[in-house]
């Protein structure tokens, strides 16, 4: 590393140590503020300093809403900051809001910062029934995708978590509790819509509106004695705005798919359904288990899922094992992902001529671009310094298959075998 950039990488390393102190100084005060009554301000927020090692120009981002760069030292990957304000308005009825602050996509809209803002209902003890924007309770860590603190990880499995960003939705759900002997059962209802922003791998430059319109879903958990299951059922039609260049080219695919020449109109049909972005049907399930008792940590989790077309099925997976030591805690986790179809070979359109020949070659490498087929291994430790303060180092080794790489940033669709060292500190208030 050369004078200057060190000099940059320790400014910018200051800027968030003060902006750290200042925020732990207001929590320090908060502690002693006067009661508030119906009003409580909770805040959460991570500080974590990540470098991505990769032959080439590849970088890791914890979800599709990020941009990154390889070789550098960052502060956006994985630090933000949130506040949470609960207002009860009556005993049975709580109003919630969360903002949370972290680097985004240019021109990213300004209410993306808001992740919940929805009203609780309870009618009976046993029924909760919330509205507005509220988290997509899907996945484990629904609840606590952007709190750090309530995980040992410096951020959940990259291989299970990048291409799912979808923390939040605009809609409702109900959630039904019933005890049964010493197991807690819960059955939630949910249908919404949800939007984000973000980027293919393999064209960083061109942004793309993803959107999940109609959802509705069902989850089931039972917990007991430290020991939680949760499966999850989702139908929803998914979407992504097209620029008119790759609309263009879609159309094209599909008039060469009535082509006369079986061999063309096979590989032509194939592609046009790969690089299909609009509204399609989607099938997604979930299983998941969290057991937290005498000291260990284990979580795992697997999901599907299926398209009728486009590029986003697939299966993932990931598990975790974790001791606590006192304060500090060492855990060890494993993940795969692998995208439900093959890759795409570049076809042989040159007997068509050069305009069909540099389509097809343009439509491979989109498709193949979406693709994910990766595993990855991961080792850390966490220190609690304070009950509000966290202290975590973490190293991930990911193995990336070819035309694999789509939950990278820089991906060239070769083999590589990228690591990633992270730091961080991760506190609330």
């Amino acid at each position: 590393m050369t004078v200057i950039p060190f000099i940059r990488s320790w400014a910018r390393a200051c800027r968030w140590l003060v902006w750290l102190a200042v925020i732990w100084a207001t929590s320090v005060a908060a502690e002693t503020a006067p009661d508030l009554g119906p009003v409580r301000l909770n805040g959460f927020g991570s500080l974590a300093l990540t470098r991505t090692l990769s032959v080439g120009d590849q970088s890791l981002r914890r979800d599709i809403s990020q941009q990154t760069q390889a070789h550098t030292n960052s502060f956006a990957t994985d630090s933000r900051l949130g506040l949470q304000l609960h207002y009860d308005a009556r005993p049975d009825l709580e109003l919630v809001s969360q903002v949370v602050i972290k680097k985004r996509l240019p021109d990213s809209p300004a209410d993306g910062a808001l992740e919940w803002l929805f009203a609780s209902y309870r009618p009976r003890d046993d029924w909760t029934i919330r509205v507005g924007r509220t988290n997509t309770d899907i996945f484990l860590l629904s609840d606590v995708g952007s709190v750090g603190f309530a995980y040992p990880w410096i951020r959940p499995n990259s291989d299970f978590y990048i291409a799912l960003p979808l923390y939040t939705m605009d809609g409702v759900d109900a959630t039904w509790t019933v005890q049964s002997g010493d197991a807690r059962w819960k059955l939630k209802g949910f249908a919404g819509n949800s939007t984000t922003q973000g980027i293919l791998s393999i064209n960083p430059g061109e942004l793309y509106n993803f959107k999940i319109t109609p959802a509705i879903g069902l989850v089931v958990s039972r917990e007991n004695d430290g020991l939680l299951l949760r499966a999850t059922v989702a139908k929803a039609r998914v979407s992504a705005d097209m620029s008119p260049r790759a609309s263009m080219a879609l159309e094209s695919l599909r008039q060469l798919a009535a082509s006369p020449y079986p061999e063309v109109a096979r590989q032509a049909n194939e592609l046009a359904k790969r690089a299909d972005l609009t509204a399609r049907s989607a099938n997604f399930y979930e299983i998941g288990v969290n057991y937290e008792r005498d000291n260990w940590l284990i979580s795992a989790e697997f999901s599907q899922v299926d398209m009728d077309t486009g590029t986003r099925a697939a299966r993932s997976a990931y598990a975790s094992v974790g001791h606590r030591f006192g304060d500090l805690t060492l855990y060890g986790m494993v993940g795969k992902s692998v995208s439900s179809f093959d890759a795409q070979a570049i076809p042989n359109w040159q007997a068509l001529g050069p305009e069909a020949q540099a389509l097809g070659i343009a439509a491979a490498t989109l498709a193949n671009g979406a693709r994910v087929d990766q595993r990855s291994w991961s080792m850390g430790a966490r220190w609690d310094v304070h009950p509000q303060l966290a202290l975590k180092l973490q190293f991930d080794q990911f193995w990336v298959a070819p035309n694999g790489g789509a939950l990278w940033i820089g991906d060239d669709q070769q083999a590589s075998k990228p690591r990633v060292w992270s730091g961080g500190l991760d506190f609330v208030f």
